[in-house]
């Protein structure tokens, strides 16, 4: 004879599986330097944990994030909720990451069972700084220009210098346009809002202004918009464009022969609106008997050289004729009527 019996056994849950994440790695993205700032993981993912168990008590998970040997400056820099995974930048980390400095970090997301004997599991999380326009655009540009008058015409369509500006951020934050502040006050000068370049559009007249200030704005195209100034100093030098010009004039009607060396004849103040070697004022005589009309009556180079001097003073203008030779200022060699042209 025999006989049975059925024996329900209930196997209680061990924890014997560790967390799994969906997946071994991640990529996600923040806006730099921005305190509170979310990662948004690519793909629309979430760090999304299975676990085997099925006691809630052995399912509980809680996260941490572990930083690599060379990521190790940044820890503190980022915070993860440890019941739901999601990662923000913390006020310490607003100060350090820096797109322009770290343009990505990479992060080890560990998910730790809470219930013994603690297993856990990890992945990869490389996270790309986003981002922000917090550069101003720096221009680069010689603080001194120098430029003849009158290269207006010269020039044409060639720049008289090309503005550069470098701005560390990217996309449309490190997008570049160039302005001159206050054109009305030197319309002279003309900018390139794109390419920087900086014409003369009419003529510099040195006698009328030696130096102009242009002052050159960098503006990007963030949001909102960061700008920079430079001030450049255009230095018109002078071309020899004037003609000496007679400002005042003395000469004598009658003169004695024989007049003592020294004597003046003609005396003329002279002004040229050039400057420096192109208003340095050069004389030459030549004397006619008579007539001025007629090249016959004009004394040999010779003769004028030995009787006559011409004086130049380049610092007050004057440029005075005179007797150089008083025994050959002779009215019986010369003739009666002596006409002057310097």
């Amino acid at each position: 004879r025999s006989t049975s019996i059925e024996i329900l056994v209930f196997v209680e849950d061990e924890n014997d599986n560790p967390p799994q994440f969906s997946h071994a790695k991640y990529t996600g993205r923040v806006w730099e330097e921005t305190a509170g700032a979310m990662v948004v993981l690519d793909f629309n993912r979430t760090l999304a944990v299975m676990d085997n168990d099925t006691l809630p008590v052995n399912t509980h998970i809680s996260f941490s994030l572990e930083f690599p040997s060379e990521f190790a400056a940044y820890e503190g820099s980022l915070w993860i909720n440890t019941t739901n995974g999601a990662i923000t930048v913390t006020q310490l980390g607003a100060s350090r990451l820096d797109r322009e400095v770290l343009n990505n970090l990479v992060v080890v997301v560990v998910a730790n069972s809470t219930a013994s004997p603690h297993l856990f599991a990890k992945a990869e999380l490389e996270i790309f700084l986003l981002d922000i326009n917090d550069n101003v655009p720096e221009i680069i540009a010689p603080s001194v220009v120098a430029v003849k008058e009158n290269i207006a015409a010269t020039l044409g369509e060639q720049p008289l210098i090309v503005v550069v500006s470098e701005d560390t951020d990217t996309g449309n934050n490190a997008l570049v346009q160039f302005s001159l502040h206050a054109p009305s006050s030197a319309p002279q000068f003309a900018i390139d809002a794109s390419s920087g370049a900086v014409y003369v559009i009419d003529d510099l007249d040195f006698e009328t202004q030696v130096h102009y200030n242009i002052v050159v704005v960098a503006t990007d195209h963030g949001l909102p918009s960061l700008s920079s100034n430079k001030t450049i100093r255009v230095t018109v030098e002078d071309v020899n464009d004037n003609s000496p010009v007679v400002v005042d004039s003395v000469s004598v009607n009658e003169l004695p022969e024989h007049s003592s060396n020294g004597t003046s004849i003609v005396y003329l103040v002279v002004k040229d609106a050039d400057s420096a070697e192109n208003a340095r004022l050069g004389a030459w005589l030549d004397v006619f008997v008579e007539s001025i009309d007629d090249s016959s009556n004009k004394l040999s180079p010779s003769i004028v050289e030995t009787v006559f001097d011409v004086i130049v003073n380049n610092i007050t203008g004057a440029v005075a004729v005179v007797v150089r030779n008083e025994d050959a200022f002779d009215r019986e060699s010369l003739g009666d009527v002596l006409l002057f042209k310097v």
